[in-house]
Protein backbone atom coordinates (compact mmCIF):
# COMPACT_ATOMS: atom_id res chain seq x y z
CA UNK A 1 0.00 0.00 0.00
CA UNK A 2 2.71 2.51 1.03
CA UNK A 3 4.90 1.55 -1.94
CA UNK A 4 1.93 2.02 -4.27
CA UNK A 5 1.29 5.51 -2.90
CA UNK A 6 4.99 6.43 -3.24
CA UNK A 7 5.07 5.22 -6.84
CA UNK A 8 1.99 7.26 -7.69
CA UNK A 9 3.45 10.36 -6.04
CA UNK A 10 6.69 9.93 -8.00
CA UNK A 11 4.68 9.52 -11.20
CA UNK A 12 2.72 12.69 -10.45
CA UNK A 13 5.93 14.61 -9.72
CA UNK A 14 7.53 13.49 -12.98
CA UNK A 15 4.37 14.43 -14.86
CA UNK A 16 4.43 17.91 -13.32
CA UNK A 17 8.10 18.38 -14.29
CA UNK A 18 7.39 17.29 -17.86
CA UNK A 19 4.50 19.73 -18.08
CA UNK A 20 6.69 22.57 -16.81
CA UNK A 21 9.38 21.78 -19.37
CA UNK A 22 6.78 21.50 -22.11
CA UNK A 23 5.21 24.83 -21.20
CA UNK A 24 8.59 26.56 -21.02
CA UNK A 25 9.73 25.17 -24.35
CA UNK A 26 6.71 26.68 -26.05
CA UNK A 27 7.65 30.10 -24.67
CA UNK A 28 4.06 30.66 -23.55
CA UNK A 29 3.93 32.77 -20.41
CA UNK A 30 1.50 31.98 -17.58
CA UNK A 31 0.20 28.81 -19.21
CA UNK A 32 1.23 26.45 -16.41
CA UNK A 33 0.31 26.67 -12.72
CA UNK A 34 1.95 24.94 -9.74
CA UNK A 35 0.40 24.94 -6.25
CA UNK A 36 1.94 23.58 -3.04
CA UNK A 37 0.93 24.05 0.57
CA UNK A 38 -0.58 22.77 3.79
CA UNK A 39 -3.80 20.75 3.89
CA UNK A 40 -5.79 20.54 7.12
CA UNK A 41 -8.78 18.42 8.04
CA UNK A 42 -10.31 17.67 11.45
CA UNK A 43 -7.30 18.96 13.45
CA UNK A 44 -4.87 16.98 11.27
CA UNK A 45 -2.45 18.49 8.78
CA UNK A 46 -0.58 17.31 5.73
CA UNK A 47 0.93 18.32 2.40
CA UNK A 48 -0.77 18.96 -0.91
CA UNK A 49 0.35 19.84 -4.43
CA UNK A 50 -1.19 20.32 -7.86
CA UNK A 51 -0.01 21.09 -11.37
CA UNK A 52 -2.38 22.61 -13.93
CA UNK A 53 -2.28 23.80 -17.53
CA UNK A 54 -4.44 26.65 -18.82
CA UNK A 55 -6.45 25.44 -21.81
CA UNK A 56 -8.02 28.89 -21.99
CA UNK A 57 -7.80 32.02 -19.83
CA UNK A 58 -10.70 30.75 -17.73
CA UNK A 59 -10.12 26.97 -17.65
CA UNK A 60 -7.18 25.03 -16.21
CA UNK A 61 -6.74 21.25 -15.92
CA UNK A 62 -4.12 19.05 -14.30
CA UNK A 63 -3.26 16.59 -11.53
CA UNK A 64 -3.54 16.81 -7.74
CA UNK A 65 -2.02 14.99 -4.74
CA UNK A 66 -2.25 15.25 -0.96
CA UNK A 67 -1.34 13.20 2.11
CA UNK A 68 -2.59 13.69 5.68
CA UNK A 69 -1.37 11.93 8.83
CA UNK A 70 -4.11 11.36 11.39
CA UNK A 71 -3.75 10.42 15.05
CA UNK A 72 -6.48 10.02 17.67
CA UNK A 73 -6.42 8.96 21.33
CA UNK A 74 -9.62 7.77 23.02
CA UNK A 75 -10.09 6.67 26.66
CA UNK A 76 -13.05 4.40 27.47
CA UNK A 77 -13.44 2.88 30.96
CA UNK A 78 -9.71 3.35 31.72
CA UNK A 79 -8.82 1.68 28.41
CA UNK A 80 -6.65 3.81 26.13
CA UNK A 81 -7.26 3.37 22.42
CA UNK A 82 -4.76 4.93 19.99
CA UNK A 83 -5.38 5.21 16.29
CA UNK A 84 -2.97 6.32 13.56
CA UNK A 85 -3.73 6.54 9.85
CA UNK A 86 -2.44 8.04 6.63
CA UNK A 87 -4.90 9.30 4.02
CA UNK A 88 -3.54 9.98 0.52
CA UNK A 89 -5.32 11.19 -2.60
CA UNK A 90 -4.21 11.31 -6.22
CA UNK A 91 -6.40 12.44 -9.09
CA UNK A 92 -7.26 14.85 -11.88
CA UNK A 93 -8.51 18.39 -11.40
CA UNK A 94 -10.11 21.19 -13.37
CA UNK A 95 -10.74 24.81 -12.28
CA UNK A 96 -12.92 27.56 -13.69
CA UNK A 97 -11.40 31.00 -13.06
CA UNK A 98 -14.24 33.39 -12.29
CA UNK A 99 -12.36 36.58 -13.14
CA UNK A 100 -12.86 35.81 -16.84
CA UNK A 101 -16.52 36.78 -16.37
CA UNK A 102 -15.61 40.28 -15.21
CA UNK A 103 -13.48 42.32 -17.60
CA UNK A 104 -12.72 44.99 -15.00
CA UNK A 105 -11.71 42.65 -12.18
CA UNK A 106 -8.10 43.15 -11.06
CA UNK A 107 -5.65 40.65 -12.49
CA UNK A 108 -4.08 40.14 -9.07
CA UNK A 109 -7.16 38.34 -7.75
CA UNK A 110 -8.01 34.88 -9.09
CA UNK A 111 -11.19 33.42 -7.51
CA UNK A 112 -12.01 29.94 -8.80
CA UNK A 113 -14.39 26.98 -8.60
CA UNK A 114 -13.16 23.48 -9.30
CA UNK A 115 -13.84 19.79 -9.52
CA UNK A 116 -11.38 16.97 -8.85
CA UNK A 117 -11.81 13.21 -9.03
CA UNK A 118 -9.40 10.45 -8.13
CA UNK A 119 -8.58 7.69 -5.70
CA UNK A 120 -8.09 7.91 -1.95
CA UNK A 121 -5.94 5.44 0.00
CA UNK A 122 -6.32 5.09 3.77
CA UNK A 123 -4.14 2.81 5.90
CA UNK A 124 -3.84 2.76 9.66
CA UNK A 125 -3.41 0.94 12.95
CA UNK A 126 -5.59 0.83 16.05
CA UNK A 127 -3.83 -0.07 19.30
CA UNK A 128 -5.35 -0.94 22.69
CA UNK A 129 -2.74 0.09 25.27
CA UNK A 130 -4.45 -1.19 28.43
CA UNK A 131 -3.87 -4.80 29.45
CA UNK A 132 -2.49 -7.02 26.69
CA UNK A 133 -1.47 -4.74 23.82
CA UNK A 134 -3.64 -5.43 20.79
CA UNK A 135 -2.83 -4.05 17.34
CA UNK A 136 -5.31 -4.01 14.50
CA UNK A 137 -4.28 -2.96 10.99
CA UNK A 138 -6.72 -1.76 8.36
CA UNK A 139 -6.74 -0.23 4.90
CA UNK A 140 -9.29 0.81 2.33
CA UNK A 141 -9.50 2.86 -0.83
CA UNK A 142 -12.00 4.17 -3.31
CA UNK A 143 -13.17 6.88 -5.66
CA UNK A 144 -13.30 10.41 -4.26
CA UNK A 145 -14.80 13.56 -5.74
CA UNK A 146 -13.92 17.04 -4.42
CA UNK A 147 -15.44 20.45 -5.14
CA UNK A 148 -12.83 23.11 -4.27
CA UNK A 149 -13.69 26.79 -3.85
CA UNK A 150 -10.82 29.22 -3.46
CA UNK A 151 -9.09 32.48 -4.22
CA UNK A 152 -5.55 33.24 -5.32
CA UNK A 153 -3.66 36.53 -5.01
CA UNK A 154 -0.74 37.26 -7.32
CA UNK A 155 2.10 39.32 -5.81
CA UNK A 156 3.61 39.71 -9.28
CA UNK A 157 3.55 38.01 -12.66
CA UNK A 158 4.72 34.61 -11.44
CA UNK A 159 4.32 34.17 -7.65
CA UNK A 160 1.17 34.24 -5.55
CA UNK A 161 -0.65 32.71 -2.58
CA UNK A 162 -3.91 30.77 -2.41
CA UNK A 163 -6.52 29.62 0.09
CA UNK A 164 -9.26 27.11 -0.68
CA UNK A 165 -11.95 24.97 0.90
CA UNK A 166 -12.73 21.47 -0.35
CA UNK A 167 -15.94 19.50 0.11
CA UNK A 168 -15.63 15.85 -0.88
CA UNK A 169 -17.37 12.50 -0.95
CA UNK A 170 -15.64 9.12 -1.20
CA UNK A 171 -17.13 5.78 -2.23
CA UNK A 172 -14.75 3.25 -0.69
CA UNK A 173 -14.61 -0.49 -0.04
CA UNK A 174 -13.37 -2.17 3.14
CA UNK A 175 -13.77 -5.30 5.25
CA UNK A 176 -16.06 -3.62 7.77
CA UNK A 177 -17.24 -6.76 9.61
CA UNK A 178 -13.91 -8.59 9.68
CA UNK A 179 -15.32 -11.52 7.73
CA UNK A 180 -12.94 -11.28 4.80
CA UNK A 181 -15.55 -9.67 2.53
CA UNK A 182 -15.22 -6.10 1.31
CA UNK A 183 -18.29 -3.91 1.51
CA UNK A 184 -18.84 -0.59 -0.23
CA UNK A 185 -19.75 2.49 1.81
CA UNK A 186 -19.58 6.27 1.62
CA UNK A 187 -16.86 8.16 3.50
CA UNK A 188 -18.42 11.60 4.00
CA UNK A 189 -15.87 13.31 6.26
CA UNK A 190 -13.90 14.89 3.45
CA UNK A 191 -13.71 18.54 4.48
CA UNK A 192 -10.31 20.09 3.80
CA UNK A 193 -8.78 23.56 3.97
CA UNK A 194 -5.64 24.35 2.00
CA UNK A 195 -3.27 27.33 2.01
CA UNK A 196 0.00 27.74 0.16
CA UNK A 197 2.00 29.28 -2.66
CA UNK A 198 1.35 29.36 -6.40
CA UNK A 199 3.81 29.73 -9.28
CA UNK A 200 2.85 30.27 -12.92
CA UNK A 201 4.99 30.04 -16.05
Amino acid sequence: MIMSIKKEFITLSLLSILLVVSASSRAQQNKFLLNAGIITGQENAGFGAAGQYFLTRGLSVGAQYYAIQEKDVLTVNANVLTGEATASFIGLRGDFHINTLFANLTERLDPYLGLSAGKIFIAGTTQLNSGPIVNEHYSYNGLTVFAPVGVRYWFGHHVGAFAEYNIGLANVTADINGDGKRESFYEKRQYLVGVGLSVRF
